[in-house]
């Protein structure tokens, strides 16, 4: 088949890209001149140096734009890249983990997207291959094949496939086979699961997602990274701005002050808010025999479609201001990073949901989930994990208080409140967590772990043929306890999730090892 190239418009995406790359490098040539003072010979200097940066961002995107090529085989996708050192990628359809779509508002008039294509072999956090801009129909074509390859094999399988081979001599002549009267199997047309009603779908509504941006501590990161912003100002802006920024503040008055923090705080909420907003704006989750696709995104329309056989586990999370409205998050963990924008690079299943209507709204998309969730066999000692909380906090808390100590003497005060305020509310918070953690079998195939920790707590749906394998500690300090630790190792990613479920009873721990290995 002829390769084909990308759409024009991926050159500007390239350079666009290379551009945003190199930004923090302009900022910081800026931010020199803003301090010194901008000077016309200096202001040359980086506007040549600026001009160089976008020749080079030009050229080198340019030739990946030329030399990059791909091809929709009838079994794989082929893509070829490089100039010097050519490049090809041969990647079957039945080893694709999962399809991402990003749709920017920019590429909608033309009917473009950009695909990024995942597989359970690729050994890093990028995409096995990225097509920047092509017709949305690439991504229809890419599907349809993948499903009629995995149809045509089950349909191999269940026909009997080639005959065997044996090396016992000439076989006899076979007696003559009777006329046959059905037609033989076809590998059916899956172009109907792709085009028609889906068989289940789910859309968030508006409620669900003001739920779900209300109740974000995403608000954190922001302030952090204001703060960081207004700390790096203070250093690189000129010393008479900030002297007399400071001579400004000192002289308001507490309540000024005080409204001045509150209306950062609502910068960083309203911040937040917004962008999960348009982030998850129309979220709907469609299933199409056992393709599932997640879409969601104003700005940028995002689709990641997996088939249900390539999800390891499906795990249910709430942070710890979701707990308090009985909400959570609903996760498939696959063997690659579908969504590498998320903070676990987890595929988003359900942005929110009430704990009530979890399993309910999830069992038409993944049929083996539970119908409700079992009594689990949890830790008879949750202060331990209180203890280990406030001591881990402490911990953290005098580190701190000696780091500002050392460079930042006036807010030494502060950090000390601080510390000792998260280290009171780690003990109830790490005793919670101990009851947010527990396991049990479901049946000889599932099993369901909970485990709590400070901020959040996560449910895991697993199945036995999903686990990686099992690991049990006992500790010297538990063996008159008589408790240990379980570790649940599975595919995540481009490498292993840990599950550590910890101070078990030890019937409990020998309870799941003789599950996992029934025949030992």
């Amino acid at each position: 088949m002829t390769p084909k190239r990308l759409h024009p418009l991926a050159l500007v995406m390239l350079i666009g890209g290379r551009l945003l790359t190199w930004t923090p490098l302009a900022l910081l040539a800026f931010l020199r001149d803003f301090k010194g003072g901008f000077t016309r010979m200096e202001g040359l200097t980086d506007l040549g140096l600026l001009g160089i940066l976008v020749a080079i961002a030009a050229l080198s995107a340019g030739v990946r734009y030329w030399r990059f090529t791909y091809t929709l085989g009838p079994d794989a996708l082929t893509v070829s890249s490089g100039l010097f050192k050519r490049r090809t990628s041969h990647i079957p359809y039945t080893k694709i983990q999962t399809l991402q779509r990003q749709q920017w508002f920019f590429l909608t008039p033309f009917g473009l997207e950009r695909l990024s294509i995942e597989t359970s072999g690729q050994d890093s956090d990028k995409a096995e291959a990225v097509l920047d801009a092509v017709p949305v129909q690439v991504a229809a074509q890419i599907e349809a094949r993948r499903m009629r390859v995995a149809v045509a094999g089950a349909t191999d399988v269940a026909t009997g496939g080639s005959p065997d081979v044996t090396a016992a001599g000439p076989a006899e002549p076979a007696a003559p086979e009777a006329p046959i009267s059905e037609p033989m199997p076809t590998t059916p047309d899956p172009a109907p699961l792709l085009t028609g009603a889906p068989d289940d779908s789910y859309t968030a509504d508006a409620h669900a997602l003001n739920l779900y941006a209300l109740t974000s501590l995403g608000v954190i990161p922001i302030i952090s990274g204001l703060l960081w912003v207004v700390n790096k100002l203070e250093d690189l802006a000129p010393k008479a701005w900030v002297d007399a920024l400071g001579t400004t503040l000192s002289h308001l008055a507490v309540t000024l002050l005080v409204g001045l923090v509150i209306l950062v705080l609502l910068i960083g909420f309203a911040l937040s808010y917004f962008n999960l907003i348009q982030k998850y704006y129309r979220f709907t989750l469609t299933r199409r025999g056992d393709l599932l696709t997640a879409e969601r995104g104003l700005l940028k329309r995002d689709a990641v479609s997996v088939q249900r056989p390539r999800i390891q586990a499906v795990r249910a999370k709430a942070s710890i201001l979701r707990q308090c409205f009985h909400l959570s998050t609903v996760q498939g963990l696959t063997a690659s990073s579908a969504a590498a924008d998320e903070s676990d690079d987890d595929l988003v299943l359900l942005p929110v949901v009430a704990d009530a209507a979890l399993l309910p709204t999830m069992r038409p998309f993944i049929p083996w989930l539970p119908t409700d969730l079992p009594t689990l066999a949890r830790p008879r000692t949750p202060w331990r994990y209180a203890r280990n909380a406030a001591l881990t906090w402490a911990t953290i808390g005098l580190l701190a208080i000696a780091a500002s100590w050392w460079w930042w003497r006036a807010w030494t005060p502060w950090v000390a409140g601080g510390a000792a305020a998260l280290t009171l509310l780690a003990g109830p918070l790490g005793w919670l967590a101990g009851r947010h953690t527990g396991v049990v079998q479901l049946d000889g195939d599932r099993l369901v772990c909970q485990i709590g920790h400070v901020w959040s707590r996560e449910t895991l749906f697993l199945r036995r043929a999903n686990i990686q394998s099992l690991e049990r500690k006992q500790p010297v300090w538990l063996a008159r306890t008589g408790l240990g630790h379980l570790t649940i190792n599975l595919r995540k990613g481009n490498g292993l999730a840990s599950l550590d479920v910890k101070y078990l009873a030890q019937p409990t721990i020998a309870a799941v090892w003789a599950w996992y290995q029934p025949d030992a």
